[in-house]
């Protein structure tokens, strides 16, 4: 047993979990779509229309290479002649960097094209989901439902995958992330990423979080209360090669029933996990 969970946490820790051993406590600390206060402003669903799809061409004023979101600015004219400044979040830099894409390829004064959901509040803001680069390749945005432009595509993150492990292409959002601390004692009040308390069921890692304050239950504003229970699933596969997890959510304020989800992760040996430096300091969305 004692090999089995280091085994796990190993994959855990080559997949961008940062696992420390197995103690009393663990409570998550990144980005996740259940309840994480960062996921209110990487949001597509929080700022933008995903009813509102609008396509512009202009020039590439500025670039901000960096995470949760590559933020451009495209001027283009009215039908007045006016300049208008568009601004506009891509996927993160890591994502791009993984699928080929570079800061080299967003070089300022050229001619660009996007399509994207529309900003609710800010009338000249996108969301992309797809990017016509200045080379004739089209980026695929991780919202978008196909090819826009073009055939000649950017690799996207499943086929990336795919490219690795000689499978056929299939879903690699983001990571999930949990730290561990010592703790004998259930902590006081409650917080954004709520109480976890992790044991293991065999070979799985199982952790339930109670006290999660926090107002949304995902990114699209679905609503949460303070009765919510998650409880994670963490399962290698045989040989370690991918790992399988499952979550459970009960709220008997919001949900008639038990809410259940599924994901799969695929580990490519070798790959690096880069830093996920986040820098987010908006306020015109």
């Amino acid at each position: 047993m004692g090999a089995l969970r280091d085994g796990i946490r190993r994959i855990l820790d080559l997949w961008g979990f940062v696992v420390c051993p197995m103690v009393r406590m663990i409570a998550p600390c990144g980005a996740v779509a259940f309840a994480a206060t960062a996921v209110a402003h990487h949001s597509p669903n929080v700022h933008f229309d995903r009813n509102d799809v609008v396509e512009i061409e202009g020039v590439l004023t500025e670039v901000e290479w960096r995470n949760p979101h590559i933020q451009l600015t495209i001027t283009t004219h009215d039908e007045s002649g006016n300049e208008v400044a568009w601004q506009v979040e891509e996927s993160n830099r890591n994502v791009q960097l993984r699928r080929g894409v570079t800061e080299d390829d967003y070089q300022v004064g050229e001619v660009i094209r996007v399509a994207g959901f529309r900003g609710l509040r800010n009338r000249t803001a996108l969301f992309a989901t797809n990017t016509l680069l200045a080379s004739g390749r089209e980026l695929l945005g991780s919202t978008a439902s196909g090819a826009r432009w073009t055939s000649d595509l950017v690799m996207t993150k499943g086929d990336y995958q795919a490219s690795k492990l000689g499978i056929p292409a299939i879903d690699s959002n983001s990571l999930f992330r949990v730290w561990s601390v010592a703790a004998e004692t259930h902590l006081p009040g409650t917080s954004p990423y709520g109480y976890s308390v992790g044991r293991w069921e065999g070979e799985t890692l199982v952790v339930s979080t109670t006290d999660i304050d926090w107002p949304w239950f995902d990114q699209s504003g679905v609503p949460q209360s303070a009765a919510l229970h998650l409880v994670e699933r963490f399962s290698p596969s045989e040989g370690g090669q991918h790992l399988d997890y499952s979550v459970e959510a009960t709220d008997p304020a919001v949900f008639t029933e038990t809410v259940r989800m599924q994901k799969r992760w695929s580990w490519i040996p070798g790959e690096e996990v880069k830093p996920y430096d986040c820098s987010y300091e908006r306020d015109d969305l």
